[in-house]
């Protein structure tokens, strides 16, 4: 464990991010292998003084991540919609004890209705979630309308804002409704969603591809469960004419 932090710390180092990410709880890094937090900063393009949306950020792992990357001159606002913030509460209020990520706001709100200014978000993260937009908890519940909740994350970007969008890859006929079986989705989708809602491509990246992953099991399931193909898309928003 001790080699792993030491590993982490020089992660974001060399990122020019604080060194304060030695704190972090050990479960957090422990999944530091698996997730690469280090390339996904840097593929988003984090920066301290910033305004960033953590969506879907369930207990806190990335928003911890960000909020020490942008620093006390910066906010993170931890989202997490009703649902899964009544479920989720005990684990944000331990994170969040005693002002230890002062700069984190949390956000109880609904992914297609953020409740927040057009054009107040430098960057946005929604990190193994837009699946979730076919998942359906209880038959009465949803998550939003798929398109209508891609335009309201462009809607809140700041033109030039950057969304880095990261999930569990589905093959790429497969329907839409396995992101409410499997827990998975189409790259495909995923970027037919965002371009729709005028975003553009800025990266693609094959970080954490898994070829030995048939796309076919749960997420969940013990012999895939931590170690799925997923994709990484980072999408733009234009710069204002």
């Amino acid at each position: 464990m001790k080699q792993l932090k030491r590993f982490t710390a020089l992660c974001l180092a060399l990122l020019c991010i604080p060194a304060a990410f030695a704190e972090r709880p050990d479960a957090d890094l422990a999944l530091d292998p698996q997730r690469k937090p280090e390339v996904l900063l840097e593929l988003l393009g984090v920066a301290p003084g910033q305004r960033v949306l953590d969506l879907e950020a369930g207990g806190g792992y990335n928003t911890e991540l960000l909020a020490e990357a942008v620093g006390a001159s910066g906010e993170v606002l931890m989202q997490n919609p009703p649902w899964l913030a009544n479920r989720v509460g005990e684990r944000v209020e331990a994170r969040l004890a005693q002002q230890r990520l002062p700069n984190v706001k949390p956000l109880i709100r609904d992914f297609g209705d953020l409740g927040l200014a057009t054009g107040s978000v430098d960057r946005a993260a929604w990190i193994m979630g837009p699946h979730e937009l076919w998942f359906h908890p209880e038959p009465e519940i949803s998550f939003g309308e798929p398109l209508a909740v891609f335009q309201e994350l462009a809607r809140v970007l700041k033109p030039g804002g950057r969304i880095l969008l990261v999930d569990h890859a589905a093959a790429a006929e497969a329907p839409l409704s396995v992101g409410g079986t499997l827990h998975r989705i189409s790259e495909g989708a995923i970027e037919a969603l965002a371009e729709a809602s005028g975003l553009s491509l800025a990266v693609r990246s094959n970080a954490l591809r898994n070829a030995d992953d048939d796309r076919q099991s749960n997420v969940f399931a013990p012999e895939i469960r931590g170690n799925t193909d997923r994709f990484i898309l980072v999408f733009e928003k234009p710069p204002a004419p």
